[in-house]
């Protein structure tokens, strides 16, 4: 015999139905989701109050983060204290691989220096730009805005020559990355300055890195061969992007002639310094033994022979 009591399955989903219908709305005790009026209303103001004491707390530690904040010029720059040398352009482990006689070789290379030299150039026509004394720096209350002639940088290392890349004389850019508020100075009396260096400027020397290169390379040249003017210095532009773009930054072209015999097929590493009297550390975290520098690779292919000659 069968179980009389036994409800179906349709008979247990509808009573499960109807128990949520009323959870949902009990018209006899006038509860929704199990909570009356009252309820309801002390729960809500708990709520409110709680989030809006949230809200205020967090509002409140922001407005005195905000005061901390300075527009004007980075919070942190102790660790930071001189700038680097940076070369454009900037490839994967500073390795610039390229033939002379394909273009398809050296002509993302050619592209960004040609994208900095219109930058340079465009950057000049700004309203606020001006030209400034060479060897006499700014201060830190106000940003001066210099032009920077072209011309300085040789008329070898130009876009009308490939910056050299179809010949074994490749060109580089570089410049001194931006530090805020730093500015160069020239070696006191007395001191022993290194050899080359002209008061007001920031000398750029390049040589071969070391011995097993130099047969590699036949020579190095600096365009302006005095290096940075001073009169680019300091650095205080704010955070304001529009302000930051003004700013002319300054460059030297390092022409590297290379022997093509030597440094075909392989890596010619060339290294840059930057000197100035108070272009050594200052103390800080980051700080190094050495003065700024940087490498730059070149890697030079076999050039093809022309056709009459094959």
């Amino acid at each position: 015999m069968g179980n009389e009591d036994e409800t179906t399955f349709g008979q247990r989903m509808s009573a499960r139905w109807n128990g949520f219908l009323k959870f949902l709305w009990n018209s006899e005790t006038k509860e929704f989701l199990g909570r009356g009026g009252k309820s309801w209303g002390q729960i809500s103001l708990f709520y409110f109050c709680f989030y809006t004491c949230l809200a205020a707390f967090w509002a409140c530690m922001l407005l005195i983060f905000m005061q901390t904040v300075d527009y004007s010029r980075p919070k942190w720059v102790s660790y930071v204290s001189t700038p680097s040398l940076v070369v454009t352009p900037s490839e994967i482990e500073e390795r610039i691989s390229y033939t002379p006689t394909n273009e398809a070789t050296f002509s993302k290379t050619v592209k960004k220096l040609n994208d900095l030299w219109k930058k340079i150039n465009e950057s000049n026509f700004d309203e606020e730009a001006r030209p400034c004394n060479a060897t006499i720096p700014g201060d830190k209350s106000e940003q001066r805005y210099c032009t920077f002639d072209l011309a300085n940088l040789g008329r070898y290392c130009t876009p009308d020559n490939y910056f050299g890349y179809t010949s074994t004389e490749p060109c580089v850019l570089v410049n001194l990355n931006r530090v805020w508020g730093w500015i160069p100075e020239n070696y006191a009396e007395g001191d022993d300055a290194e050899k080359g260096f002209v008061n007001g400027h920031v000398l750029i020397k390049c040589k071969p890195y070391k011995d097993k290169d130099v047969a590699a390379v036949n020579a190095t040249k600096v365009y302006p061969s005095t290096g940075i003017p001073f009169a680019y210095f300091p650095y205080v532009t704010g955070t304001n992007k529009k302000d930051q773009a003004r700013y002319i930054t300054p460059y030297v072209a390092v022409r590297v002639t290379l022997n093509e015999e030597e440094a075909v097929d392989r890596d010619v590493k060339v290294q840059c310094e930057a000197f100035a009297g108070n272009l050594d550390p200052r103390g800080g975290l980051f700080d190094t033994k050495e003065r700024s520098q940087f490498t730059v690779i070149f890697k030079l292919g076999k050039s093809e022979a022309p056709k009459d000659e094959m």
